[in-house]
């Protein structure tokens, strides 16, 4: 509910110092807030919040591998060009800096985006999941595999989406119980960010691909270190996506999990490293008995170099297990 709204509603005694305290609006934007049903965490009700837009576009630069950019830069330049879709940032020319105004002008900020420019310019092609998982959409990035399987384009998506309601992303994820709040929300985001996928692709600045990879998928997730060369894990899932992307098909997940085939950790060959949540969740998985082997950047690679194909990798992987 919003927070406007809790403060007025019958069962919810606050003293009025308490009441003070907490805001009625984002502070980024100015939209109402929001707060859970347990009344811990305030969230801003507008979808393209200026702080969520950094948020998701941070992400994306992260997962197209995009450096040299942090997140005050990225939130400067969505000011500049009002950017409400992360993947705008594809449309960027350089020859749009001449319509910004003198107040803005910064010849800093124009190299940053100028080499985000160059930096993307290799990443227009991919498949329509890799579309919808780099666009960040809320409650959307683990879903987005089973979703777009067995679909061809944005348009054939949203027919069947449209036409099959909540039910239809219900069928997709293999979700058996009536009323799945996951379903719901899911078609909730589709709908409220249909435009944007489908304005973003009238451009022709993303090329959709077929997916020609097998189906296997491996789920590898990575620590922050992941062991020389690499200085970012998103300069490793360059790497990977640009010598094995054809060859080999990697789910990379945000957190350490059961179902992951591998973890990347840049200590895993005795490299001294910090030794994070991700991995202590694993070695504790490990001791009961899961088996989840835990490699270097190097090591991974050498696996993958060695194997024919996503299956050879994850026999490997599961006999070192």
């Amino acid at each position: 509910m919003l927070v406007s709204e809790m403060k007025h509603t019958e069962g919810y005694q606050f003293n009025e110092l308490t009441l003070a305290l907490v805001p009625n609006n984002c502070f980024s934007c100015g939209s109402p807030l929001k707060i859970n049903p347990v009344l811990t965490h305030l969230t801003c009700s507008n979808p393209r919040c200026i702080d969520k837009i950094t948020l998701r576009t941070v992400a994306m630069f992260t997962q197209l591998g995009v450096v040299d950019i942090g997140e005050p830069t990225i939130k400067k330049l969505i000011r500049i060009f009002g950017i409400d879709c992360p993947l705008i940032f594809f449309c960027y020319e350089p020859s749009d800096w001449q319509s910004v105004s003198y107040e803005n002008y910064n010849e800093s900020l124009k190299r940053k985006i100028d080499d985000v420019y160059g930096q993307l310019a290799n990443k227009r092609d991919m498949t329509l999941t890799q579309f919808i998982q780099i666009a960040n959409l809320p409650n959307v990035q683990t879903s987005a595999d089973k979703l777009f399987e067995d679909i061809n384009t944005l348009d054939e998506f949203y027919e069947q989406l449209e036409s099959g309601g909540v039910a239809y992303i219900q069928k997709k994820l293999g979700i058996q119980r009536e009323n799945s709040l996951k379903s719901y929300k899911l078609y909730e985001t589709f709908l409220e960010y249909k435009k944007d996928l489908q304005s973003v692709l009238s451009t022709g600045f993303i090329n959709i691909i077929a997916d020609t990879r097998a189906d296997i998928r491996i789920k590898a997730v990575c620590t922050d270190e992941v062991g020389a060369p690499f200085r970012k894990k998103a300069e490793f899932y360059t790497y990977m996506d640009e010598n094995f992307g054809d060859k080999i098909y990697i789910d990379w997940g945000k957190s350490a999990t059961k179902s992951m085939d591998v973890l990347i950790w840049a200590g895993a060959d005795g490299t001294p490293a910090r030794y994070t949540n991700k991995v202590q969740k694993a070695e504790n998985w490990n001791e009961q008995g899961e088996g989840i082997p835990i490699l270097t950047a190097n090591q991974f690679i050498e696996i993958v170099q060695g194997s024919a194909n996503g299956q050879s990798v994850l026999d490997t992987l599961e006999s070192l297990g």
